[in-house]
Formats: structure tokens, sequence, C-alpha cells
């Protein structure tokens, strides 16, 4: 009973916050803001490890929040001045730190069993309240702002409680084998973040920068629709197959959803049904892929030092679609070619043996007495 008690209290005070900073995080997108965002959400993550070792829990959750709710409001009320680039930095270094780090470490510290369905249960609602506090943002800004204030405050400091044995250290989390299962689930999700990356440059350009906002109801397009339909459906449908048939299979679940995002985009044509499956499974993909990360660095590398080889791990996902910057600077014809799609699923490949690998030596460190 204590135990359950535990859990709901922090399944609650979680949801109060990632609801927000997401929501944050799609009301101040845009094509302007969007390079600004994803590299100080890669700054975000080191900053919040930091943070997390030097700072009591608690402050460290106020004091980002708070970061964040700072951060809207020059966003909000400062737009199209360089007072917003300063907020869009804040922003994304701040609710980095929540979605990337706080997340994966409450769910993985006070949940023993059914962590997966949890994760993917609070995210895909977070996501769902998130489209509806952009909303409110969009219209209500000082309204959307304080409340966000008073319910990141308020479950910080009574909902939210410091995960247990996270930081335990062990030897064995040093050794050679546990090191290169980390580099190798790394280079995991750094080619899934590129992929992604790849979708986005040949499909959804003329609507990634306003993803998850108001301002994307102006497309009326039913793309449009099932983008977001992913984007919410994709992590309670992914860490329901994960928690039925285990992280291995998320991952390899993970790849296909690539591989049919990349086919989609590359070899079929806006407003067929493939085009609308891979609007689908490109949303899945973007909120669905930080799960599995964080659960597949738990499950391959353990208990001890979580925290650390999560923040070491999850790096990697921001700065495989940080590549997208550089994309954009390619022009689109060389995307439409089939040789890059070729290339980005034969690296998707390449990806399947570099789990494959990094789950067999997880499979030997088990056997070592």
């Amino acid at each position: 009973m204590l135990k359950f008690f535990y859990g709901s209290k922090n399944i609650i005070g979680l949801f109060f916050i990632l609801a927000p900073a997401l929501g944050f995080v799609f009301s101040a997108n845009s094509e302007e803001t969007f390079p600004v965002l994803l590299l100080s959400s890669v700054i975000g993550i080191p900053i919040a490890r930091s943070f997390y070792n030097c700072l009591s829990f608690r402050f460290w959750v106020c004091f980002t929040g708070l970061v964040a709710n700072y951060a809207m409001f020059l966003s909000a009320y400062w737009k199209n001045t360089p007072i917003e680039y300063i907020g869009s930095i804040l922003l994304g270094a701040s609710a980095g730190g929540l979605l990337f780090v706080l997340a994966p470490n409450i769910i993985v510290g006070w949940f023993r069993i059914s962590k997966t369905l949890v994760f993917g249960l609070v995210f895909s609602l977070s996501v769902l309240f998130g489209f509806g506090f952009a909303l409110l943002l969009a219209f209500r800004p000082f309204v959307a702002i304080l409340c966000s204030v008073i319910l990141m405050l308020f479950s910080s400091m009574v909902f939210l409680d410091e995960p247990i044995l996270i930081n335990f250290e062990e030897n064995m989390s040093h050794s050679s084998h546990a090191r290169k299962s980390r580099v190798k689930s790394c280079l995991f999700f750094l080619f899934i973040a590129v992929s992604v990356a790849v979708v986005c440059r040949i499909g959804y350009m003329d609507v990634l920068y306003s993803i998850g906002s108001v301002y994307s109801l102006s497309y009326d397009k039913a793309g449009i629709l099932l983008i977001h339909g992913g984007m919410v459906l994709g992590p309670a449908l992914v860490a329901l197959f994960t928690d039925k048939k285990g992280i291995y299979s998320g991952c390899i679940l993970l790849l296909f959803l690539s591989e049919i995002s990349v086919m989609s985009v590359g070899f079929y044509k806006t407003g067929t049904f493939m085009a609308y499956v891979g609007c689908f499974v490109f949303g899945a993909l973007l909120t669905s892929a930080p799960i599995i990360c964080s659960l597949l660095t738990y499950y391959l590398l353990g208990p001890a030092a979580f925290h650390q080889n999560l923040c070491r791990v999850m790096i990697f996902f921001p700065l495989g679609l940080a590549s997208l910057l550089l994309m954009t600077n390619v022009e689109y014809v060389a995307f439409e070619s089939y040789p890059v799609v070729i290339g980005t699923l034969a690296m998707l490949v390449v990806g399947f043996f570099t789990v494959f690998s990094a789950w067999k030596h997880r499979l030997v460190l088990l056997k070592r007495p």
C-alpha cells in the first residue's frame, strides 16, 4: 500500500511538470527558434546532470521549473526580438533537463515492475495535455504561465520524491563490457535520430516548425492530425509492446518504425495511404525514442550509476536530430534521390547489428560470476 502511494504521487507530480514543459516547447517552436531550442536541449542534459549531483533534488526541480516558466514568459511577450532567443536558450536547456533527465529518473527510481508501461502512459498523457497547454499559451499566455508555475512548484515540493538507488556505483559499470555496451547504445540512438532528421528534411519541413502549436491547424491536412496522433499514442503503444516483449524487442520495433517512416517519405507521394502511415509513425518516433533510450540504458547497463549512464546515452538523441540543421543547408533536390533513402535504410541496418551486439554483451555480463 505504501509503495502504491509513493508511486501514484510521483506519477501525478511528473505529469504536472511534463505537460507544461511540453506545452512550452510546442508553443515556442518556430522556424527561427527551432535551431536554438534543439541545440540548447543538448546543452541542458549535461547541465541537468551536474545540478542533479550537486543540488538537492527538490531545489533542482523547482529551479529548473522556474527557469522554464521565465523562459516561456520571455518567448511569449517578446516575440521577434533578441529577447525571444534568450528565452529559447533557457527553455531548451530547462526543458531538456525535465524531459530527458527528470522523467526517466522518476520512473526507473520508483517503479520496479511495469516501469515501461507506466512511462509510456505518462508520456502519452503529457503530450496530449501539452497540446492543450500550447493552445492556452496562444490565447491566454499569462494564465497558462501562472498555472504552470503553480503546478510545477506544488508538484516539486509535494508530489515528487528523490528517486532511490539511482546513483549507486558498482565496479561492473566501469568494466570494458559495460563501456562497449554504452558506446553501442549511443550509436544506436544516434542512428535513429539521424534517420528522423532525414525524414524531416525529405517530407516534413513544411510542418516541423509548427508541430504541436495552434498554427499547425492552419495547414488543414490529415497528415498533421496523424502526426499529432502518433505523438500522443506512440509512447503508450510502443511501451505496451515493449512491456510484453522486452526492451530488446522494443528497440527492434523502433528500428522498424524508423524504416517505415523513411520509406513512406522516400518512395510514396503525399496523399497516399503509405504517406499517411508514415505521418503517424513519424509522430510516434519523436515521442517514443526517448522512452526506449531510457529503458535500454537501465536494462543494458543496470541500476548502478543509472543517472550518469542515462545522460551519456540520451544526449545522442538530440545530437542526432541536430544533424537536420546541417541538412537544411543542402539543396532539397539532393534528398529526393533514392541513394539518400537507401543509405538511411542501410544505416538503420547497421543500427540493428549495433543494438544486437550491445544486448549480447549484456548477456555476457549476466553470466559472469
